[in-house]
């Protein structure tokens, strides 16, 4: 397993810019990424099958009552304010591609989720998954899971 850290507040992935030619406008903004998660991966890109974990921390709002502050705290209050998830999530996995794993597609089971903190950032676990697994296990023939 790989648990990486990313300080700051998410980033959200941004459509391509340019009417005839497409160029990626946030070339700088993921180049950084990908140092940040150099720094803390001392191996080669992952080729196997993965299952990814994302949690993106956003900051609290200044102007909030502390007691609003504290049930976002505790999760009682989600964070249901742009930017999408899913944008973020593609941003993050696009920074990923080559440095941790080979390329995306290789995610097979991925969990993202959003919420406040009083530390924005990212938090990013990769688990590498085996053929053998106890999960996989589970299935049977038809591919559907035996508990069903």
């Amino acid at each position: 397993m790989i648990q990486l850290n990313i300080d700051g507040n998410p980033i959200p992935w941004k459509r391509p810019g340019g009417k005839r030619i497409r160029y990626d406008t946030q070339a700088k903004e993921k180049e950084q990424i990908r140092w940040v998660l150099r720094s803390q991966l001392r191996s080669d890109p992952l080729t196997n099958p993965l299952l990814v974990d994302i949690i993106f921390f956003f900051p609290i709002p200044k102007h909030i009552s502390s007691v609003k502050k504290k049930e976002m705290l505790n999760g009682m209050i989600h964070h249901m304010k742009k930017p999408d998830v899913d944008n973020c999530a593609k941003f993050i996995l696009d920074c990923m591609n080559d440095v941790v794993f080979l390329d995306d597609s290789q995610i097979s089971d991925l969990h993202v989720r959003k919420q406040y903190s009083m530390k924005p950032g990212t938090y990013i676990r990769v688990t590498p998954l085996s053929l053998n697994q106890e999960r996989e296990k589970e299935i049977d023939d038809e591919g559907y899971p035996r508990d069903c």
